[in-house]
């Protein structure tokens, strides 16, 4: 029997922009195929307001509510704002008006699902990918047959992926073309690299599983058709796959000639010119860079499995191919003392026409060699509630002398930010401007020295 099921986007983050809740849509799709009535709700979309949810819930009197939750935190050590009060709040108010079933997931539930369980005190909750775990517990809710958990782990990565439609809201995307104008999509999930302070590879599996290129275009096509947006972010963990995947998706954007923009996720490591080339023309607007850090010697710390050699190599195919690109580099981290730190300060220097992010430690969480590490080293214990967020600093250096000596360094060069929150009314201004993307791009355009605003 059908089921009505309410999915809610309760992320607020909007800077440096708003990112589509693109999980909810999955899983709208995978619902909507099996014969369900789904419906779609966004914060962000609706003004952060709560009220009309609690109408539109009172209006369509679901069975089911999902809630994804996105981010428990900043995962910044020098912004750090907390995110799950809002999302007790909405479960506090909806229990009220409801006796619909409640469940959570997404990646900030799945991170930490006891903890965020415990806190959250929804009915039950989902760790890892949703389709077909969503698929069978809503149809034991709805045959009133209780699952034996509350929490549903996927912890076994099925082989394939779950290649549903995507669903997406034209109604919140309406939203995303005013701020911003990009969508998300997925063309693959999993991840066999062993970054060490990456979750990935526990929340989707350790391998990848590809998404049939022409499905991935289709949809791109569809929601293009219906909002009018021409952007796209590839959320792939990595796009440029070594079995050459990502290759087979660009030449079919290119045979189909699609005519839409996108940007992706490149990890810096066997792809050159002639694969940026092939990349821009199926549409490649921007990459983003998993750099991580900038010397050979945190590099491996962090278990990046490539030089700094090779992150000079393609940075410079891109540059050579007119490919604006952003690096993201995380100071203070394993193997960091100050001798690696200023050799990285002098790297970066090489990463000419580029915009360079700089983190300043690195947020712990379960299920990554971090921890691990982390809890060899004392930092943290098994009783410690990691919900509160905890910093990995190398025992070598001092975070406040570092944060200052990369202020001083990168001054008020546009293109190279840090902290990464200095910037986000800039970004976010240039969005109302009418700019799309990821708008760091937009920043190489312009003078490269610029005065600060106080504010900003």
């Amino acid at each position: 029997m059908p089921c009505n099921i309410l999915l809610i986007s309760t992320n607020i983050v909007e800077r440096p922009y708003p990112v589509y809740p693109l999980g909810i849509s999955c899983l709208a799709g995978a619902l909507k195929n099996a014969g369900h009535e789904v419906h779609q709700w966004d914060f962000l979309a609706n003004n952060r307001e709560l009220e009309p949810l609690k109408q539109l819930i009172q209006s369509i009197r679901p069975d089911v509510i999902g809630i994804s939750i996105r981010n428990i935190d900043t995962v910044d050590s020098l912004n750090r704002i907390k995110y799950l009060e809002h999302n007790k709040d909405i479960i506090k108010e909806l229990r009220k008006i409801t006796d619909s079933s409640i469940i959570i997931g997404g990646p900030g539930f799945s991170i930490l699902a006891k903890e965020v369980m415990n806190f959250l005190d929804p009915d039950y909750g989902v760790v890892g990918e949703g389709e077909e775990i969503m698929l069978s517990l809503v149809n034991q809710i709805e045959s009133k047959i209780a699952p034996p958990k509350k929490i549903i782990l996927n912890n076994q990565h099925i082989n394939s992926y779950p290649d549903y439609p995507v669903l997406y809201e034209p109604e919140i995307a309406s939203y995303y073309l005013k701020h911003g104008g990009m969508l998300n999509v997925q063309s693959k999930r999993g991840c066999p690299f062993n970054c060490a302070y990456c979750s990935y590879p526990y929340l989707e599996g350790k391998k990848f599983r590809f998404k049939d290129p022409e499905h991935v275009i289709e949809d791109m096509v569809r929601v293009s058709q219906q909002t009018g947006i021409r952007y796209f972010f590839i959320t792939d963990s990595v796009f440029n796959d070594p079995t050459g995947h990502y290759l087979e998706f660009c030449e079919a954007m290119i045979r189909k000639e699609v005519n839409l923009s996108w940007c992706a996720y490149i990890r810096p490591k066997n792809i050159g010119d002639k694969e940026i080339a092939l990349m821009k023309r199926a549409g490649l607007k921007s990459i983003e860079l998993g750099t991580d850090a900038s010397t050979d010697i945190t590099l491996e710390k962090l278990s990046k499995g490539f030089t700094i050699e090779e992150v000079f190599e393609v940075h410079e195919a891109a540059i050579r191919q007119d490919v604006p690109c952003a690096h993201f580099i995380i100071f203070g981290g394993p193997g960091e003392t100050m001798a690696t730190f200023s050799k990285g300060l002098e790297n970066i220097k090489r990463l000419t026409g580029s915009v360079v992010f700089g983190f300043l430690g690195i947020r712990i969480f379960p299920f990554t060699d971090i921890y691990n590490m982390a809890m060899r080293e004392g930092v943290i214990t098994k009783e410690y509630n990691l919900m509160e967020p905890v910093f990995y600093f190398s025992e070598d250096i001092d975070p406040d002398i570092l944060a200052e000596m990369i202020k001083s360094d990168w001054g008020d060069d546009v293109t190279r930010i840090f902290p990464c929150h200095i910037r986000e009314e800039l970004l976010a201004k240039l969005h109302d401007m009418g700019y799309v993307g990821p708008i760091w791009d937009t920043l190489l355009k312009m003078p490269k020295r610029r005065r600060r605003r106080r504010h900003i």
